[in-house]
């Protein structure tokens, strides 16, 4: 995570922050599993270049990523029973949901800024 934010500042002094976001997009697997791993230190680091360097629409699409996977419905267990399957265990969605919980006010007030940033007052 270490290198992530080591990159993420070198991108940032330079003001590339799109090129950032787009090699975030499709890392190489090493980084991936650190991505995936660490991925509440990955996404308030990515909200919190976005958000510094102005880059409202990564900033939207970073938010809504974060928000949408959190309301998409829970996954099905594979040991479904048959016309049927069973629902994850709710304290797999309890841990989830209370780590949002910590970091909502920074996912949503910036999306509210990148909206604010990127649209018109009627919209």
């Amino acid at each position: 995570m270490s290198d992530l934010r080591f990159m993420a500042a070198i991108y940032k002094r330079q003001g590339r922050v799109t090129e950032l976001f787009e090699l975030w997009k499709k890392p190489p697997p090493h980084v991936r599993k650190v991505m995936d791993s660490h991925h509440w230190d990955y996404t308030l680091l990515a909200l919190e270049v976005a958000f510094k360097q102005k880059a409202w629409k990564q900033l939207e699409e970073q938010c809504m990523v974060m928000i949408n996977r959190i309301i998409e419905p829970a996954p099905e267990s594979q040991n479904a029973t048959e016309g049927g399957s069973e629902p994850v265990d709710p304290v797999l969605r309890t841990e989830t949901m209370n780590e949002v919980c910590t970091i909502s006010w920074v996912v949503w007030s910036h999306l509210l800024e990148s909206t604010t940033q990127l649209y018109q007052e009627p919209e």
